[in-house]
């Protein structure tokens, strides 16, 4: 072989172990981000199951609706207010979608604190909170009167 080939096939050996490495070094990347995404799905998957299992226990949501509920909650496009689920029950599972109904909330305090309400408020929904309290009433929040 002469030299001019030899320095030839030397330097094309070269930059194949170049792309070799290179290539290496993509896969261990593109692996060690496949193991995190994977690794936060799973995390995020079981936050949404816990957090739908409650909403199936506590407001008789059925499971596969309240997975999306829950993710709702977690995105921030659903919240909900009361203490023990009653504004959710309402809302996801005894009038799912309705828009613009009407409640009546005796013993609401100030209507948004502990609110079995203020979700449906912000669902369009309006009625009427009797609290005998009147200085709970006073906050501007309130919509319903």
């Amino acid at each position: 072989m002469n030299e001019t080939m030899w320095k030839g096939s030397r330097d094309f050996f070269r930059s194949q172990n170049r792309r070799a490495t290179l290539s290496k070094v993509a896969l261990s990347i593109i692996a060690v981000l496949l193991v995190a995404v994977a690794l936060g799905s799973g995390f995020v998957g079981l936050k949404l199951g816990v957090r739908s299992q409650l909403n199936a226990e506590c407001c008789q949501i059925p499971l596969s609706r309240s997975f999306v509920v829950s993710a709702k909650e977690k995105l921030g496009l659903a919240t909900f207010y009361s203490q023990m689920g009653q504004d959710k029950w309402v809302s996801e599972e005894v009038f799912p979608g309705v828009k613009s109904g009407f409640f009546l909330d005796v013993g609401s305090g100030d209507g948004t604190f502990l609110s079995n309400t203020k979700a449906l408020e912000q669902k369009g929904w309006t009625g009427i909170c009797i609290d005998p309290f009147p200085r709970n009433m006073q906050d501007p929040g309130t919509q319903a009167q």
